[in-house]
């Protein structure tokens, strides 16, 4: 709760900055996004900051959020021109993105490294699974090969994550993916808002044995916000 707080606050300052925005009325606010704007995993009686917004500054809220949502693939949706509409129409766009464009290939990478050591193979989408359950006999193993691939050994064979050469080359394909996705939305609505918060590490409040992952994440989330934020894409709207 205090992480959409803190991001409803930060966005109600940014928009302050927007002449005209606070005073419209019957404006149209299009929130573009991964499960942050979507609202996945609020507790009851707690809205999406999208909504919270919207309510604040007197939007009409069209909340376009989809929970695991990527770059590339929120510019595949673009495309469709479904929503070709929607964001020419649009007086405000929000955009989260970029934590599951991360943690796909950190799970990828870990996915790699323990099926390199251990038997039987696991997938992907069995890190999470396994992470969320320590009595699963596959959660020590797992957990010690990825604080391996978070940490690295200081060797340029097996660096920290933030500095391998796959995760350095996700995000220059996460910025790629980012600028087309801008460029679409300029090419229909040239003079709309577009504000999109620095992505936050998920490991963050995590303590003890995933201390070692949380520092590691940290890193790793701060060089996709710099990247964002050297492309003009993003400022510090959210978590910093």
């Amino acid at each position: 709760m205090k992480k959409i707080i803190s991001l409803i606050l930060c966005f109600c300052l940014i928009l302050g900055t927007i002449p005209g925005i606070l005073a419209a009325e019957e404006k149209t606010y299009l929130a573009l996004g991964d499960s942050i704007t979507a609202g996945t995993r609020l507790e009851e009686g707690q809205s999406a900051f999208p909504q919270i917004i919207a309510q604040t500054n007197g939007y009409t809220l069209n909340n376009q959020g989809v929970n695991g949502l990527t770059a590339d693939v929120m510019y595949e949706v673009l495309v469709t021109g479904e929503l070709d509409a929607d964001i020419a129409q649009a007086d405000l766009i929000t955009i989260t993105c970029g934590g599951n464009d991360l943690l796909d290939l950190l799970y990828e990478v870990v996915t790699n490294a323990y099926n390199a050591m251990y038997s039987p193979d696991i997938v992907p989408d069995d890190v999470v699974l396994i992470m969320a359950n320590s009595a699963d006999p596959r959660y020590f193993p797992l957990l010690l090969v990825t604080m391996d691939v978070m940490q690295g050994d200081g060797t340029p064979a097996n660096p920290p994550f933030a500095q391998r050469a796959d995760f350095l080359a996700e995000v220059d394909v996460f910025i790629s993916n980012l600028n087309l996705v801008m460029g679409y939305i300029r090419a229909l609505n040239p003079d709309v808002p577009v504000l999109m918060p620095t992505q936050y590490n998920p490991y963050r409040f995590f303590t003890g044995l995933y201390t070692l992952v949380n520092s590691s994440m940290d890193a790793a989330a701060r060089v996709l916000n710099d990247a964002a934020a050297d492309g003009g894409h993003v400022g510090c709207f959210g978590w910093c």
